[in-house]
């Protein structure tokens, strides 16, 4: 009886970690730059409905009409649920056919990778099994290598915005427009002066305290006695550190496969980027000291303006 009870409890823990990496990938706005394709929307609606054949919080998934605005309905479909809403509600026979099913639909979208007899497994191997199989095992890591910080610009001309607690300033011949939502999480999307809506990066706030909840099963944090988001990710670019727990977060941060893994810093401000080889798949992280929020910008930020961005950025109170 306690084998079982250790197994179950393993199962739903395995089950929380790939559904939340889940949930991150949703919830970054690769989807205004364009990148993602109608392949990956179908994978989140097979994931969606084989959900809400055991769970009362999805009634109802109708298939959007494809192409990158499916997606963002998709994650927005999700990051509005919630995992902790899914779960409550979800069997844990009932999510084992949901873990069953989607490995082999999702593999048509990743070359194979989880072709492999999840229905031969026990429950527990299938869940494990489905979850490594998405993320990777054991992944290289993208060290983490220190840039300098570029030099201020001299910008007469520029314009002044402020979100949360950094300032920064653009000149109107490389900005062409700022777009905020009027409802929903704020963020700014960045509009080259050459370019239109919904291209351009894409700035948004982070909470620190959901960035521990997101990796609490795996007790990073605690194990590695870290506090802070910076340290979260400046553990994850030391290749010394070799942890299954560790892999599995490279692999869900996008740093296992990245190109580059940099970091610059000034003054009390950081950033951190993460450099793929098609730079509309491009995640940075910048930190003030605020121990509570720290910031992403995601989509494609050409040299040029990532340099010009960064040079006359700076951390500001919040009014």
């Amino acid at each position: 009886m306690q084998e079982n009870q250790e197994d179950t409890d393993a199962q739903k823990a395995a089950l929380k970690e790939m559904i939340d990496s889940f949930f991150r990938f949703a919830q970054t706005p690769v989807p205004w730059n364009g990148v993602v394709n109608d392949g990956v929307a179908t994978v989140f609606h097979n994931m969606l409905t084989e959900t809400a054949k055991c769970s009362r919080a999805l009634s109802f998934v109708p298939r959007p009409s494809g192409g990158p605005a499916s997606v963002v309905w998709l994650a927005a479909q999700l990051a509005g649920l919630g995992y902790r809403n899914i779960q409550k509600k979800m069997s844990i026979t009932c999510a084992k056919k949901a873990v069953q099913n989607f490995p082999l639909r999702f593999s048509v979208g990743i070359h194979g990778r989880c072709r492999f007899a999840v229905r031969a497994m026990g429950m527990k191997q299938a869940v494990l099994g489905a979850f490594f199989g998405l993320f990777g095992l054991a992944a290289p890591c993208a060290d983490l290598t220190a840039r300098p910080w570029p030099p201020e610009s001299h910008c007469s001309d520029c314009s002044t915005l402020q979100f949360g607690g950094l300032e920064m300033r653009f000149s109107a011949r490389t900005m062409g427009r700022f777009f905020v939502p009027a409802s929903g999480q704020p963020f700014v999307t960045l509009v080259p002066s050459d370019q239109a809506l919904p291209q351009g990066p894409v700035l948004q706030a982070r909470e620190a305290q959901a960035l521990r909840k997101r990796y609490q099963r795996l007790q990073i944090f605690e194990q590695h006695r870290i506090g802070t988001p910076l340290a979260f990710y400046e553990l994850l670019g030391d290749g010394s550190h070799k942890h299954p727990g560790l892999d599995i977060a490279r692999k869900a941060e996008s740093i296992a496969d990245a190109v580059a893994y940099e970091r610059f810093q000034k003054g009390s401000l950081t950033a951190i980027r993460i450099r793929h080889s098609d730079p509309r798949l491009a995640i940075a992280y910048l930190f003030t000291d605020s121990q509570d929020t720290y910031y992403m910008v995601s989509g494609d930020m050409p040299e040029s303006l990532w340099n010009q961005w960064l040079s006359n950025l700076r951390s500001a109170s919040i009014p």
